[in-house]
């Protein structure tokens, strides 16, 4: 699959997660529409594209996954960090 137009950055995933993932212009207009919020939660966030954005214009930002190898591989995409595991 070609990622480039959908990210601008190198995400970590298999191709179900690139497959579920927010385009990248995408989520930065909703976390756009979101930012007078201060925290917002993503479930089933995959690797975390959304969430990410969301971090970029509000306080707190949370996503959760349940699936292992997503978690994985969002705490390898660039400016996401994950907290918790568990």
């Amino acid at each position: 699959m070609n990622t480039s137009k959908k990210f601008s950055k190198g995400i970590h995933a298999d191709p179900d997660g690139y497959y579920m993932s927010i385009p990248e212009v995408a989520s930065i207009h909703i976390a756009q529409q979101l930012s007078s919020y201060k925290s917002a939660v993503e479930l089933c966030s995959a690797v975390g594209m959304m969430v990410v954005q969301l971090a970029k214009f509000m306080p707190m930002a949370y996503g959760v996954e349940l699936d292992k190898q997503r978690v994985v591989d969002a705490q390898k995409t660039p400016s996401y960090t994950v907290w918790r595991i568990g």
